[in-house]
């Protein structure tokens, strides 16, 4: 049948090309991929099956929800560094629309639907890819702006760590380690696996330090029952990847 293509000029804004992208389709779901993100053939095969499952189960069908699947990270050798879980199947519904200049996400008001045996792959985070498109430099920029607008956002806070810990600017250091110290201590708003992140980031970067390495452990451990079994996300994708400690798993500090 071929594909379509449309023409919207870029606002910083990747919420707002996503809804005009969603405001072009015409079927009953919408498989809304990244370009750095696919799905295995099997895969594909599966979630075909998923979607006939809820279109006649008399529970499911009528919901304007979504699929929940698992999103896999994968380094420069195609091997996966980070699991999360990620919304990229979708009812077509005028009320299900992407929300956030920049890491937007999905606004659903109803729940969506766990499917953990279809896996999105995701090549965007590796090391080649953060570095070959200036992603770094561009985030920066996109999560200080929205920040101007949003400055309680701990969320936007924890994502600006992360690029400027890639962006590996001495410049950038203090203000890293202020952001990811506002998100351990933020409370419940803080997305899970971003507050996971900013403590492995002070576990390692203390790591030498054993009664500060000793604080940050203990706290991930106790707020955070899925910490040890997670890698580093944030020093992964490459400024500290090859530092010793991170042979070490953060729970051995204590």
């Amino acid at each position: 049948m071929g594909a379509k293509i449309y023409h919207f000029e870029w606002i910083n804004d990747f919420s707002a090309v996503k809804n005009y992208a969603i405001d072009q389709a015409s079927g009953d779901w919408i498989a809304f991929l990244d370009a750095d993100e696919y799905l295995s053939d099997k895969d594909v095969k599966k979630l075909v099956k998923v979607l006939g499952i809820i279109e006649r189960d008399p529970k499911l069908c009528h919901l304007q929800t979504a699929i929940i699947s698992p999103c896999i990270q994968l380094d420069d050798n195609g091997q996966p560094f980070f699991y999360a879980t990620q919304q990229r199947v979708f009812r077509n519904a005028p009320e299900i629309r992407y929300t956030g200049q920049i890491h937007e996400s999905l606004t659903i008001n109803e729940q969506s639907i766990r499917v953990d045996e279809i896996n999105v792959m995701h090549t965007g985070y590796s090391v080649t890819a953060y570095t070959g498109t200036g992603k770094a430099h561009r985030s920066v920029e996109m999560l200080t702006a929205a920040l101007e607008k949003d400055p309680e956002n701990l969320n936007l806070k924890c994502y600006l760590a992360d690029s400027l810990v890639v962006r590996n600017d001495d410049g950038d250091i203090e203000t890293t380690d202020r952001l990811y110290r506002e998100a351990i201590t933020g409370g419940d708003s803080v997305l899970g696996g971003l507050k996971q992140g900013a403590n492995n980031h002070l576990i390692v970067k203390n790591y030498d330090d054993e009664k500060k390495a000793l604080r940050f452990s203990s706290y991930a451990k106790k707020h955070m029952r899925t910490f040890l079994k997670t890698r580093i996300f944030a020093t992964t994708m490459g400024v500290n990847f090859s530092r010793p400690a991170l042979q070490h798993q953060p729970g051995k500090c204590s």
